[in-house]
This record gives structure tokens, sequence and C-alpha cells, in this order.
């Protein structure tokens, strides 16, 4: 009799236990508006709604009282670091003005003072390829990227220093495989100095030309009127000398004048013996320079710009007359621009008015500084034209003869060697 009642109470227990598992496993208990849910109360009471604040001490807060306030403070301290480092932080975007498609995927690396290298993927983006470098230090970087030429990709290396906050820089090629319509972009991305060096040989696969000076000529229209600095970027002087393509490394290239456009081939100043109306009215000018440039390439000749250039005129003076401010494409050196010097003698037989109007390029400043690194060589007599009237006389126009500064009669055949400039 006590042993079945005591079994009949620990069934009692089990059913009762089993029925509270379940309530608490499934919360399946029915409630109606006379019936309390003390677990679902509890737990609200521990972790508090979603968007409590502490209420008195940390510890007697609610779960998401304390998360809320930890998060503050984490973005705080973020706030703070973002501050602190921000000044020195960097992003760079590089990018390659072409689309295409054989860029996708590429990679650019980049390697700060220390030699930590990081690397980013060409995307297309704004109808070109970028890639992207975040969170960088500010300082001094050396690129290495991939350059598509006549598709074929090389790989390239440029300095760069990079600014705090969001920098972006183009990528191109090297000058000595770039196509003319390419160095083009490369000057009116304002790149040139960047990527080639005064006495370095570049080719149209016509012609080789010689770089004799960067950012010393003014784009101009055809009547010799400035243009805005704000319509170009750097402007590239060149002269055919008939030079090996490649590198200068600061020594005076190794001049053909047979590899040239106008080759050994001779003409006159002026027809009429006289210097009368100065360059701006010279038969070289109005006849032979058309002729020379006619001979270029036409990508070459789409590459080139006008430019103001200046010129003196005879009167019987060292001073000379006014000077005439010209448009060019395609224009003989002045005596000042070879020999320097202040005119009237003194490095040139210009006049002072035309020599204190003008300039001398990089190239005969610092590279070509000899007799013989001004003589180019191929030609017969060794004399070639400048565009500059003699201060003395009226019938002549000053040359180079075997490398030095002389004038002769301007009806004479002789050299002509012209530049022009790419913008």
């Amino acid at each position: 009799m006590k042993k079945t009642g005591l079994k009949k109470h620990k069934w009692n227990i089990g059913i009762i236990a089993a029925f509270l598992v379940a309530i608490i496993l499934f919360n399946q208990v029915p409630a109606d508006a006379s019936v309390t849910d003390n677990i679902q109360n509890c737990v609200a009471a521990i972790l508090g709604h979603v968007d409590d604040k502490l209420s008195g001490t940390f510890e007697k807060s609610s779960t998401n009282g304390k998360l809320n306030q930890m998060k503050t403070d984490v973005d705080a301290v973020n706030t703070s670091l973002n501050q602190l480092i921000s000044p020195y932080m960097s992003s760079l975007t590089v990018w390659v003005n072409d689309s295409n498609t054989a860029y996708n995927g590429m990679q650019v690396s980049i390697t700060d003072s220390k030699g930590k290298v990081k690397t980013a993927g060409y995307v297309a983006r704004n109808g070109h390829y970028e890639a992207d470098f975040s969170n960088i230090l500010k300082g001094s970087y050396k690129i290495t990227y991939p350059y598509i030429i006549a598709g074929n990709a090389s790989s390239f290396s440029i300095p760069a220093t990079i600014g705090a906050g969001n920098n972006r820089k183009q990528l191109l090629g090297n000058i000595f495989q770039m196509s003319m319509s390419d160095i083009q972009a490369m000057c009116k991305a304002g790149m040139i100095s960047k990527m080639a060096h005064v006495g370095d040989t570049i080719s149209d696969g016509t012609y080789t030309y010689t770089i004799i000076g960067i950012n010393q000529d003014k784009p101009s229209d055809a009547e010799g009127n400035l243009l805005p600095e704000s319509s170009y970027g750097d402007v590239l002087t060149v002269m055919p000398l008939g030079a090996p393509k490649g590198a200068t490394n600061g020594q005076p290239v190794t001049m053909n004048a047979g590899a040239t456009p106008f080759g050994v081939n001779y003409a006159p100043m002026n027809s009429n013996n006289s210097n009368s109306g100065s360059w701006a009215s010279s038969q070289m000018r109005s006849t032979t320079m058309p002729q020379y440039l006619a001979k270029l390439p036409q990508a070459t000749q789409n590459a080139i710009g006008y430019v103001q250039k200046v010129t003196g005129t005879y009167n019987n003076w060292f001073s000379g007359g006014s000077n005439y401010v010209t448009g060019d494409k395609c224009f003989l050196l002045s005596s000042k621009e070879v020999f320097g010097g202040s005119g009237a003698s003194n490095g040139s037989y210009c006049t002072t008015n035309e020599a204190n109007a003008t300039f001398q390029y990089q190239y005969f400043s610092s590279i070509a500084t000899t007799l013989e690194s001004r003589n180019i060589n191929s030609s017969a007599n060794q004399w070639w034209w400048l565009r500059s009237p003699d201060f003395n006389y009226d019938h002549k126009f000053c040359i180079v003869d075997h490398g030095s500064s002389n004038t002769h009669l301007s009806d004479l055949d002789i050299g002509v060697f012209a530049a022009f400039c790419i913008y």
C-alpha cells in the first residue's frame, strides 16, 4: 500500500517536471490577460530596451544600456584617432587614360621609403582604368606599373610624393617607346619634366628629335598672341639633329645632318640679299619652313603647336629696331637661343633688343657648350642659318659657323636645321 503511493507520487513529479521543461524550451504556454509571462519579463529586465542608456552606475544598468555606452566610447576613441592620424594618412588613385580592356586586373604596386609594398589592380572606371590605394602614409613612393604601347605591356617606375588626403596621378609610358600622340598627351598632362630630360632624343619612326628645351617656349596663336597658361601643360621644344634615339645622360648628342628632314640641302634666307622685314617677312619663314614641316610624318605634325618667337630688326645701331613677334610652328633658332650673351658681338651678332627679349635653350646652355657639339656634321660647308638679322649689316643674318657665332649674306644657300614645339 505505501509502495504503491510512492510510485504514484514519483510519477506525478515526473509529469510536472516534463511540463515545466516544455514551457521553458518551447514557450508554448497559452496566456490570456490574467496570466503574467514571468520568464520573458525577467529576460527583458536583464537586457533592457535596445536604445537604453546608462541608468545610475554602470553595474546596475541594463545589458543594452552597457553595450550602447561601450559603443559610444569606442566611437569617440575612433574619432580621436582619426583626428590624430588624418594629417598623416593618404589615399592614392593612379590611372591610365586608356579604355583598352587588356588593362583590367593588371597589377600596380607602390613602395614606400622603408621598402614596404602595396599592390592594387586596374579596374574600369570613368572611361579609363584606375587602381586605388587607401590608408597609406603620406611621403615618398615609387610607383611601378604596366603601360601598354603598341599592344605590348611594359613595366615602368616613377617616383611620387603623396600628400595627406586624396591624391590622383596619371601614369604614362617611357618617352623612348611612346608615339608622338602619347608624348603630346604627356605634355598636356604636365608630366614631361618627370619622364624626359633635355638632350634626350625621341623618334617617330622616321626621324629623331633631340629635346633642346622643356617649358621654355610659350604657346601662341598663329599671330604670336600668347595662349592662356591654363590651356596647355608642358611644352617640349625639339630639334631634328639626326642623333640616335635614347637618353643623353648629360652629354652632347652625335649629330648627323643627312638624317634630318631637310638633310644636307641648302636654302637662302632671302633671295634679294636683304634682312628687311627680319624673320617675319623672310623667304625662309614663308617658303622653306612650310616645306620642312611637310617632310615630317603626319602624326608628328599633329602634335606640333604654334609658339611665340621674338626676333630683332636691323637699324644700324647695336640695339637694333623694334622686335617682331611671330607665331611659328616651325622655326630657326635665334642667335641668343644658341650662344647666349646679350647680343651685338657679346656672344652673338643679334641686336641687343632681340637678345634682351629672348633666352638660351637649355641644351645649348648646359650640354652643347663647345664648338664641336654645335657643329652639325655631314653639312658640306658646316654652316647653318639662324633667324636673327645681323645687328651691323642690312643684308646679313646670323649663322652657326663650324660651331661658332658668325653672319653671312642672306642670299647664300646654307644649311637649314629647324625646331618646333610639342604641347
